[in-house]
């Protein structure tokens, strides 16, 4: 496919080192240069584990609605299990933990002293917020905040993170392709279903209390067009899927920067995270600030009012690249302790998601997938079509009554759109009186 001009660069960001004044971009750069990586993959791979990190501690409100920093990240690589690929996303894997219990028991020490000294709870270096923490159970809430802030499970339902409503996903130890050909068809509904709808959903026992996932997920080159064979839905979903082509061996001596910057970088941010506790800073950008992005939507929108409807369509919908960039510009706030979303950070970030996407349809460009015109859609579904959709995959073929029954006072002509609506989505088939979903 060719690269639509919109997504072209502007001219003061031609070059990548337009970028250098981020911290993300710092730590990416002595990270690509030390492990021979490529610089934009390697800058995508730290902003999604910075993102990650981040969670939902802040989100920016707009008048068509909220977003919230993290986003997923497939990476195809030539090595089946390069060992760089888990550097960016370490700090949630392994580095929670030690800074959890840091905080408590600075905070228990602290209290301490201070009841020695006859005086109040302190507020110790900024960290009060975690006083219920360092409380209950001796840290047993912070045990439960590692546990659930990142895993390599694919099954749904993933359990709730303790500090706001995402968990990172991972690539399983057993393999990507492995992990999705092990669940039911009901587990890879629901996970395609909060993929595409960035929300909890209802578990099987009726509990709304799943963690919305976010991935950062690898995968070797080979197997690259195979995945999206086996799970054509993944070409439906918000993301980004880089190929990155250089073999390098790594450097193994603990004298590497670029890790350590990362580290510190999903630190910091997790910090802001655990401070707002499911109490999100909501920044309100002015309309100044959001030129940049109108100017570029326009663009898209005169795009795809004449592009040919196609396999790489959903991933360059307007909704998709206004939502990739304001999440950037976030995630770019954040690092740089910003009391504001202002035009420079909005511009920032719709230009890294510019040349994020380039890449992203390069790679999505290379696979070759099969019956690409079957592929399903679940682009802006309705609660109701969604509903409808999963109570399918669940009960397995039933008829249109089955259905109707399945949910209260739902008229026939609602049904009956419902039922087109998924056809033509190519998400279910209805023949002969029953409704079944089609299969990947």
């Amino acid at each position: 496919m060719e690269i639509p001009a919109f997504l072209s660069p502007s001219p003061p960001f031609e070059k990548l080192e337009r970028f250098n004044g981020s911290q993300v971009f710092q730590a990416a750069l002595v990270f690509a240069n030390e492990f021979k990586i490529d610089m934009e993959a390697a800058l995508a791979c730290v902003c999604c584990s910075a993102s990650h990190a981040l969670g939902g501690a802040v989100e920016i409100s707009t008048s068509v609605g909220k977003v919230e920093a993290p986003f997923s990240l497939l990476i195809s690589t030539p090595e089946p299990d390069p060992l760089w690929a888990s550097v960016p996303n370490r700090y949630l894997l392994s580095g929670v933990g030690p800074h959890l219990r840091f905080i408590v028991e600075a905070y228990q020490a602290e209290r301490r002293q201070i009841k020695d000294k006859g005086g109040v709870d302190p507020e110790v270096s900024g960290i009060s917020y975690m006083k219920e923490l360092a409380e209950l159970g001796q840290g047993a809430f912070a045990e439960g905040v590692i546990e659930r802030v990142a895993t390599d499970s694919l099954s749904f339902p993933f359990p709730p993170s303790l500090v706001d409503r995402w968990v990172s996903l991972a690539t399983p130890s057993v393999g990507l392709r492995t992990a999705l050909g092990r669940l039911s068809q009901k587990e890879e509904s629901r996970l395609w279903d909060s993929l595409a709808s960035n929300r909890k959903l209802m578990a099987s026992n009726g509990v709304r209390s799943s963690g919305v996932p976010a991935f950062f997920w690898q995968i070797q080159h080979q197997d690259l067009t195979p995945l999206f064979q086996e799970s054509p839905w993944l070409a439906d979903i918000p993301m980004l899927a880089l190929q990155i082509h250089e073999r390098e061996e790594p450097p193994l001596h603990g004298l590497c920067k670029g890790p350590q910057q990362i580290t510190k970088l999903c630190e910091d941010l997790f910090y802001i995270r655990l401070r707002q506790m499911k109490r999100p800073k909501t920044f309100y950008p002015s309309e100044q600030a959001m030129e940049p992005l109108r100017k570029f939507l326009k663009k898209a929108r005169e795009w795809q009012a004449g592009a040919d409807v196609e396999i790489l369509e959903n991933c360059l919908l307007p909704s998709r690249i206004f939502e990739l960039a304001l999440k950037l510009s976030l995630l770019e706030v954040s690092v740089a302790k910003g009391q504001d979303v202002d035009r420079i950070k909005v511009e920032y970030g719709l230009e890294l998601a510019k040349r994020f996407l380039v890449k992203h349809v390069a790679t999505l460009s290379a696979v070759e997938h099969s019956g690409a015109s079957r592929l399903p859609d679940t682009t802006d579904m309705t609660d109701r079509e969604r509903a409808a959709f999963l109570k399918i995959c669940e009960k397995g073929p039933i008829s249109a009554s089955e259905l109707a029954r399945s949910f209260s006072k739902m008229l026939a002509s609602e049904r009956d759109e419902i039922i087109a609506n998924l056809v033509s989505r190519n998400l279910v088939s209805f023949q002969s009186g029953i409704l079944q979903r089609i299969a990947a």
